[in-house]
């Protein structure tokens, strides 16, 4: 799925995108509905970016002939030219029929007990490609069963290995009052999953002491940042924990209930991806275009 840093498509998208999700199979083989989505987004384009599109080709042309020059001109000084995220190989190929990236949340306990101080768990990112995968930001998403369960309340982290530190994680929150919570502090470049490898990134979860009883559905998104844009390129399979208090009172949780907490994970983590944080930037999700029979 790409995202786009388009803003007044999100209104548009928000609108076409349910009725696929609650079919996403149907959806995203019919040529008929990825073309209206994508047509919407472009219809709803900033003017800046309109203008851009209608840019003549010779102007293309000379603008890739310019960019070859300068890093021939690099090349014969000995300067190596530094790769920009948006300039990062696509993971996966475009055309396959699941993501490139498995991802897995475990280790998680099944209660979290507000102002008990942190809790960790781990997100596993496997790369299935034969091509190492850059830039890979797991997205954190949050469903709570009540609107409890907010921004101010949660505190998450994940550790760099390379730095050797814990870095916050940016947290907003969707239309649908789900916590999304970006594994990327803004200064951090995302994670390098080799080739046919797995990659366990570490995180750390806490609440504050007045965070009400509640039951939570997590997933974890994958998203490859791409300059201001983006590809979604994995999820994860659910993890759902109670919030209750140290002495297990506040919340009575069953293992049937917290087994039919949330929604779909599709349509979840489809939704929360229409508004999230990369970095500073905020990235609003443009086209919606699941990926021919991505699960």
């Amino acid at each position: 799925m790409r995202l786009r840093n388009v803003l007044a498509a999100g209104a548009a998208a928000a609108t076409v995108v349910p009725a696929a999700l609650a079919a996403p199979a149907a959806a995203t083989a019919d040529p008929a509905v990825r073309a209206a989505v994508s047509e919407t987004a472009a219809n709803q384009a900033a003017p800046g970016n309109a203008a851009a599109n209608q840019a003549t080709p010779s102007t293309i042309t000379a603008n890739k002939a310019t960019a070859s020059n300068a890093t021939a001109d690099k090349a014969a000084v000995g300067v190596t030219a530094v790769r920009a995220p948006g300039d990062e190989p696509t993971c996966g190929a475009v055309a396959a029929k699941s993501f490139p990236i498995d991802s897995r949340i475990h280790g998680g306990p099944p209660v979290h007990h507000p102002g008990g101080g942190f809790e960790q768990w781990s997100v596993d990112l496997a790369n299935t490609t034969a091509e190492p995968c850059r830039n890979i930001h797991p997205v954190i998403v949050f469903a709570a069963r009540d609107r409890g369960l907010t921004p101010p309340r949660v505190t998450l982290e994940f550790y760099d290995e390379d730095a050797s530190r814990w870095r916050p994680a940016s947290l907003e929150t969707t239309a649908q009052d789900e916590v999304v919570g970006v594994l990327d502090d803004g200064a951090f470049a995302g994670f390098a999953v080799p080739a046919r490898a797995t990659v366990t990134v570490r995180v750390r979860f806490a609440l504050t002491a007045d965070t009400p009883p509640n039951q939570v559905t997590v997933n974890a998104a994958v998203v490859q940042r791409r300059g201001d844009d983006g590809d979604w390129v994995g999820e994860s399979a659910d993890y759902r924990f109670a919030v209750m208090d140290d002495d297990g009172s506040g919340l009575s949780v069953t293992r049937d209930e917290l087994a039919t907490t949330g929604t779909g994970a599709l349509a979840r983590l489809g939704m929360a991806l229409g508004t999230i944080l990369l970095g500073s930037a905020v990235v609003v999700l443009a086209s919606r275009k699941l990926r021919t029979g991505r699960r």
